[in-house]
């Protein structure tokens, strides 16, 4: 008794929509693909961020920490009440990272 005798067809055998075969051999073609989707998008993001990188050091490349810490002390002169309040914030967050979020 040959295999064609036993075969029996189902409903994507006699689908007319039903793509041919890719050459798939146990997923092998679909995982590279979508690997090689990846690597593309991971691309993508490595050169965005490259241009970021490039543009904010045009922007502030030559800044120093001095004029960074001028920048901050007139923010705080400016806006004494956020500045308090925004201390507050970073305080509490650290509490809580260094306590590991428990009560």
């Amino acid at each position: 008794m040959s295999t064609h005798e036993n075969y029996t067809p189902n409903a994507q055998d006699l689908d007319p929509m039903t793509p041919e075969p890719t050459g798939q051999v146990n997923g092998h073609s679909d995982r590279r693909d979508r690997a090689e989707e990846i690597a593309a998008q991971a691309r993508e993001k490595a050169v965005q961020a490259s241009e970021r990188a490039r543009d904010l050091h045009e922007r502030y490349g030559d800044t120093s920490l001095k004029d960074v810490e001028r920048s901050v002390g007139e923010y705080i002169r400016r806006e004494p009440g956020k500045s308090l309040l925004i201390a507050a914030g970073v305080g509490a967050l650290f509490g809580m990272y260094v306590r590991g979020g428990r009560h």
